[in-house]
């Protein structure tokens, strides 16, 4: 596959001979905004009713227990939800780089991984908020915050996880080829690989084989979603057919990981198969099955008609569908916050 060499192959404009520009050539995307407002529409809208409807709305406790607050119980999936797309949109920016040979977006890496950053910090104070059975306003004493920082294994992964992405937001600036750039996915990884192993799968049975598939599951998921939805947004057709044609293999392997992993999870947690529609986490359960299953008829019809249609120059059906996929895969990353509360039974 040949390497893309110029800013014109994205759309960006070539510096002059005359005086030509020290800066390496970086990623461009497509102006207009309203695919990410779609997209976050749709996570944000399947999120709360999922929630909602799954059972893990917060509910007021017996009379005489402590209570947290409804704005705990609300606030962390959507914090988490919003931590999870800085995450995509670091994903995307660094694979677009790797995938098109241009340097990255660094403004975009450094900005996402401030949010994620603010994400990170807010989920650790709303999950104390749970863990202590207090209102947030409460949990501000640095007695709580040294405990559930430093004893409280959830709390550690998510401070390791806001340090790791905080250096990413310091190194942003310093991308600039495939190697820096390539080690800066590797961080992305790690900053999201703690908080996975110290949630409900910690507690499990078969805890190992459940933290693997978990981590395999997200990680794959995010490579998926970041790369597709910065591919749904490369400006010209030339640089795109290149990187398209780079990352559908990798899409592929992804989608077998996110399966087969997902399948695994869903083995270990469920004591019966009749839980898949007597509960309400079953139910989530279906749900991401069968986006999963559109996603891999959307991908095939990629390889079959739309890889060979870019290739040629004609880039529309592959950005449209492509733009619904991650309208898809939003509403999963929805739902997969909504099941990441919802109790079993």
């Amino acid at each position: 596959m040949p390497e893309l060499s110029s800013s014109a192959d994205l759309g960006v404009d070539a510096p002059s001979s005359a005086a030509p520009d020290p800066r390496p050539a970086s990623t461009d995307w497509r102006p207009g905004s309203r695919p990410l407002l779609v997209w976050a529409a749709v996570g944000l809208i399947v999120a709360v009713v999922a929630v909602a409807l799954g059972g893990a709305a917060p509910a007021p406790p017996p009379p005489g227990l402590p209570d947290p607050g409804s704005v705990a119980g609300w606030s962390l999936p959507l914090v988490r939800l919003a931590g999870h797309a800085a995450a995509l949109a670091v994903v995307g920016a660094l694979l677009a780089a790797l995938l098109s040979g241009l340097a990255p977006r660094r403004g975009l890496v450094a900005g996402a991984a401030v949010v994620w950053v603010a994400a990170s910090v807010a989920g650790l104070l709303l999950g104390l908020s749970e863990v202590v059975a207090r209102p947030v306003g409460d949990v501000l004493r640095e007695d709580l915050l040294r405990f559930y920082g430093w004893e409280v294994s959830q709390g550690r992964a998510l401070l390791l996880s806001a340090g790791l992405a905080a250096l990413l937001a310091v190194v942003a600036p310093l991308l600039r080829g495939r190697t820096t750039t390539a080690g800066a996915l590797l961080l992305v990884l790690g900053a999201l690989t703690p908080p996975l192993v110290t949630g409900h799968t910690a507690s499990e049975g078969s805890h190992r084989l459940a933290q693997v598939a978990l981590v395999a599951h997200v990680l794959a998921a995010v490579l998926w979603v970041g790369g597709l939805a910065a591919l749904a947004l490369l400006r010209r057709s030339s640089g795109l057919a290149s990187a398209a044609m780079r990352f559908s293999p990798m899409a592929l392997g992804c989608a077998i990981v996110v399966g087969g992993s997902g399948a695994v999870s869903a083995y270990l947690r469920l004591e019966d198969l009749e839980q898949l529609w007597t509960t309400g986490y079953g139910a989530l359960l279906v749900g991401k099955a069968l986006a999963l299953a559109l996603l891999v008829a959307a991908g095939a019809a990629h390889r079959r008609r739309n890889l060979a249609a870019l290739a040629s120059g004609s880039p529309q059906a592959f950005r449209s569908l492509a733009v619904g996929e991650v309208a898809v895969m939003a509403a999963a990353l929805g739902l997969a916050v909504a099941l990441s509360r919802t109790p079993l039974g």
